[in-house]
């Protein structure tokens, strides 16, 4: 369809047509604006009903280990499920990889979260790639032994403080004999 030209009226017709065009945008937003907004919203008997996290009442430090998948667990294990449980949603933890290594200034009991926060972190994460290097030996002359026992050192305190200790094992690539790396 084409629009007659009126040479008089040209520009306030364009002006209209261009106003008739955001009137209609400004409409098309405000009805995808309210759409999202009533279909994301819930009332709280909705949200509990279909929520992906079981609600189990009654987990105590004494029956925790029903719960659990395995039914065998350490008192330790059972202990860090219940305290993990319990403070779920309402506690952040925070975990540091070596934590406790002050390589520079010889002060393992002291971490840079303690420093910072006052309190140590609720978890360590210690490797495992000095204690099985090829250059180890079990002599305290090595120094590959004396990181060793700082590991050993550090999961021991980490674990008499109540925190939670975790392992990983950066191995070295064979062939060109060094410590193997991620590049992304």
């Amino acid at each position: 369809m084409s629009v007659p030209q009126f040479p008089c009226l040209s520009g306030n017709y364009q002006s209209i047509k261009l106003s008739l065009n955001m009137r209609r945008i400004y409409q098309i937003l405000f009805l995808i604006f309210a759409f999202s907004m009533f279909s994301c919203s819930r009332n709280e008997t909705e949200n509990n009903e279909n929520s992906n996290t079981p609600v189990v009442a009654g987990i105590t430090p004494q029956n925790v280990k029903t719960f659990m998948v395995d039914k065998n667990a350490t008192t330790e294990t059972a202990a860090l499920f219940y305290n993990l449980y319990k403070n779920a949603g309402s506690k952040i933890l925070v975990g540091h990889q070596d934590a406790f290594y002050s390589y520079y200034q010889n002060d393992a009991s002291m971490s840079d979260v303690k420093k910072t926060t006052g309190s140590d972190p609720a978890m360590i994460g210690l490797d495992f790639m000095f204690i099985t290097d090829k250059n180890y030996q079990a002599n305290s002359s090595n120094w590959y032994y004396q990181q060793e026992q700082k590991i050993i050192a550090a999961a021991k305190e980490a674990y008499n403080k109540g925190m939670a200790v975790t392992f990983c094992w950066h191995l070295r690539e064979p062939f060109r004999k060094r410590i193997s790396t991620l590049t992304i």
